[in-house]
């Protein structure tokens, strides 16, 4: 085709690519690019920044699809000057002079080659950055039939974090704590929409109690009362 179609963003390879001009005012970086070398480059990895997505597409026969090819337009910085563009710390991690260019016409790389890093500031230089290795989205480390028998030899020495449970005997399963002291909790008691508790309850019975007292001194005022009446008359009959 005689034109191309051009993107700021792709996803490839489960990585998610933005160009640099898109996360310029975004807070998430997804512009880092990294190809792997070959013999040709010495095993030297290039890393660079996304500047710009293209995509050719070519004619193709009949009842066939046109097939389609992801060109990533990038800029490399310079990893062929040690010490300058690239360097290794003590710990063997891998920074890069972002003030340095790689001086190449070769700016063009295939979508299905790329890989993505970030780029962290060094605490100590502001020219150099940490390049962190991401993982694709959905990738899942499992070991290979070769790591199989070390994968296991490892698990031998870990200890399990839980104890298994079917194995012990009830009898050594204790479900009542020995370590605080017991205490008392009066809990409600549900009747209905009405909930009463002990306290009320005795109040109740205090209650009870002081109206079974007022009605004993009433029924003894009233005797008496009835004695002294008595008396009276009996006064009043012996003075006739």
């Amino acid at each position: 085709m005689k034109r191309v179609v051009t993107y700021d963003g792709y996803i490839i390879n489960g990585f998610r690519f933005h160009t640099k001009k898109r996360q310029r005012n975004r807070k998430t970086q997804y512009s880092g690019v990294v190809v792997r070398g070959d013999e040709e480059s010495g095993e030297k990895n290039f890393y660079g920044i996304l500047e710009e997505v293209i995509v050719l597409e070519y004619g193709a026969l009949k009842n066939r699809t046109s097939p389609k090819v992801v060109l990533f337009k990038c800029k490399w910085f310079d990893v062929f000057s040690d010490g300058k563009g690239i360097k290794k710390d003590n710990l063997e991690a891998v920074l890069i002079n972002v003030t340095r260019r790689l001086r190449t016409n070769e700016s063009f790389a295939l979508a299905s080659q790329i890989e993505q890093v970030f780029y962290v500031t060094a605490h100590n230089d502001t020219d150099w950055r940490y390049v962190i290795k991401a993982n694709p989205r959905n990738f899942f480390d499992f070991p290979n039939n070769e790591d199989t028998h070390e994968s296991e030899s490892l698990w031998d020495h870990v200890a399990p974090p839980v104890t298994n449970y079917e194995n012990e005997n009830d009898e050594d399963i204790n479900i009542v704590r020995d370590d605080v002291e017991n205490e008392v909790v009066y809990a409600n008691i549900n009747q209905g929409d009405d909930f009463i508790n002990e306290d009320e309850e005795e109040e109740e019975e205090e209650e009870e109690e002081e109206e079974e007292e007022l009605s004993n001194m009433e029924s003894t005022l009233q005797a008496l009362n009835d004695d002294l009446e008595d008396n009276d008359d009996d006064s009043d009959s012996s003075s006739e």
